[in-house]
């Protein structure tokens, strides 16, 4: 029973870590030591002190998405479009939640 269940952890373990996605981000160059230590990737580009790298996340990890939150304006999702929606619904729903009487 034992070694079944340790097999099957095994199993899980693998198939997660084949589940993440790329995402591409882009933030002003004066992120760029912390945007690296939390989230490694590759730099695919780099224009006007602006600096564009491509991640590969799970894209139900709260601590990465939170970290994505935590750099505020400074940071944006360029693709894939269904995760930045994910950041904008989020960052719209503690606006609404946060706000006197749901107003803007």
């Amino acid at each position: 029973m034992f070694m079944m269940l340790k097999k099957l952890l095994e199993v899980y373990s693998q198939s997660n870590q084949n589940e993440k996605i790329p995402v591409v981000m882009e933030y002003p160059d004066e992120c760029e030591k912390l945007v690296t230590e939390y989230f490694g990737g590759v730099i695919i580009d780099s224009q006007n002190k602006v600096i564009k790298r491509k991640i590969h996340i799970k894209e139900d990890d709260f601590m990465i998405f939170s970290l994505i939150l935590g750099l505020g304006d400074k940071v944006r999702i360029v693709s894939p479009s269904s995760y930045r929606e994910k950041v904008v619904e989020h960052l719209r729903a503690s606006i609404l939640k946060n706000t006197l009487n749901g107003d803007i």
